[in-house]
């Protein structure tokens, strides 16, 4: 979704993206005053506490860990889309 001056109401992200990591998006993204005030949200299947410690750090307001099961990611999405 996109709010009225265009820019989105929150990012998801993964830490495994193929091109850039997303340590370095999310470090990018909360640099950048054009888009340094939307929310970011980490979806990732790292679980690691280090890595997890380390998005909350670079400015994540939330981190999940994939699901396996189909109720798990409705939930997830459910709570992503109830922030703001």
């Amino acid at each position: 979704m996109k709010t009225s001056n265009g820019f989105p109401d929150i990012i998801v992200l993964d830490m495994n993206m193929p091109r850039i990591d997303g340590q370095t998006c999310l470090k990018t993204i909360k640099k950048e005053a054009y888009w340094h005030h939307i929310p970011v949200v980490i979806l990732s299947t790292g679980n690691c506490p280090i890595a997890i410690k380390t998005a909350y750090e670079g400015g994540a307001i939330k981190y999940f860990v994939k699901p396996f099961s189909i109720d798990d990611y409705r939930r997830i999405i459910q709570e992503i889309l109830n922030i703001k």
